[in-house]
């Protein structure tokens, strides 16, 4: 499954490389906040803010790929040829 950051279609793999879609990540990563207690434990465990732990599930952020690796996830950015050019 494809989904836009910024100007890039991105793909994320996970650790099997299956295809996978943002909203993929999303479920892990809800899963792994919610084993580790909730979004401000998950955050100081691995380094990143609560807020910004927020946003992303909140969809206000992208997926960074140091987030995308903490869940077990690879982003690869690709290129899609332009049909009308």
């Amino acid at each position: 499954m494809l989904c836009r950051d910024n100007d890039y279609l991105v793909l994320l793999v996970n650790e099997m490389n299956k295809l996978c879609g943002h909203d993929d990540v999303l479920i892990v990563l809800t899963n792994e906040v919610n084993r580790v207690g909730n979004q401000k434990k998950f955050a100081e465990k691995y380094g990143f803010s609560a807020s910004y732990i927020n946003d992303v599930l909140n969809g206000r952020r992208a997926i960074s790929d140091r987030l995308a690796s903490v869940v077990g996830f690879k982003r690869n950015i690709v290129f899609q040829a332009d049909d009308g050019k």
